[in-house]
């Protein structure tokens, strides 16, 4: 469980770097309830 979070973590400072910091809020917002879907589902 906690390893799925990291992971989802490090995609979400990936995606951060990727879109240069644009809209960190809402990109850690949408990051995070992805996360949380994700461990739903699995």
């Amino acid at each position: 469980m906690k390893k799925k979070f990291v992971i989802g973590i490090l995609i979400v400072i990936v995606l951060f770097l990727i879109f240069g910091f644009k809209d960190i809020k809402d990109g850690f917002e949408d990051g995070f309830n992805a996360a949380i879907k994700t461990e739903h589902l699995n």
